[in-house]
């Protein structure tokens, strides 16, 4: 959880991030497990090696959603707050959405559904099986905004879900299906791309 998840319903952005301040051995546990509590990590090389050999993927051949395997990390310079950690990246995200915000079929790959009041649409998802529409109504963003904070350095991370967004022949469209387009991962990649270019100093 201290380096993946989180606690609340926003976890996806990077709120109820946490530290483990101390661990207390329970000698009947294995040693290995608490070994891993006891690391020295001094900057994001090294939080970016403990990461890759802490987490252990089992073969996975789901793939009708993000998952785990295969993913990519993301680690930026670290920061003196949880707060200016977590700023770091949301205000690049927050002025992405904005200038995408009139594309309706391509945002909602950040997560749906996606309430439009100005026009009075909510995007979702759904296909077209029998001449009826069968939807989906949510789904939960590929992009997992993160802080992990080792000692006092707050390192902010993405994690980029890998995996199928969603099943097949489902497509992003409003409940109506007036509005629909096939998805593709194109918008997230370009935001990966902006928030790089915007952050120099990091590693993937």
């Amino acid at each position: 959880l201290t380096c993946f998840g989180g606690l609340g319903s926003r976890t996806r952005r990077g709120a109820g991030s946490f530290q483990v301040k101390r661990v207390i051995n329970d000698t009947n546990q294995n040693s290995e497990y608490y070994d891993k509590f006891q690391c020295c990590i001094n900057d994001k090389s090294q939080l970016l090696e403990f990461l890759t050999k802490s987490i252990h993927i089992k073969e996975s051949h789901e793939q009708n959603y993000s998952i785990l395997k295969n993913s990519t990390i993301y680690i930026f310079a670290c920061k003196d707050n949880w707060k200016d950690a977590l700023e770091s990246m949301a205000i690049h995200f927050y002025n992405f959405r904005k200038e995408h915000r009139s594309n309706i079929t391509k945002t909602p790959s950040f997560g749906f559904p996606i309430i439009h009041k100005r026009k009075r649409l909510k995007m979702i998802a759904g296909k077209r099986e029998n001449n009826q529409l069968k939807l989906l109504n949510r789904r939960a963003s590929n992009l997992i905004f993160k802080v992990v904070s080792i000692e006092d350095n707050y390192y902010p991370m993405i994690l980029k879900l890998n995996g199928n967004f969603l099943p097949p022949d489902y497509i992003i469209m409003d409940k109506k299906g007036i509005y629909s387009d096939k998805y593709d991962n194109n918008i997230v990649n370009d935001f990966i791309t902006y928030l790089t270019q915007n952050q120099n100093d990091y590693i993937e």
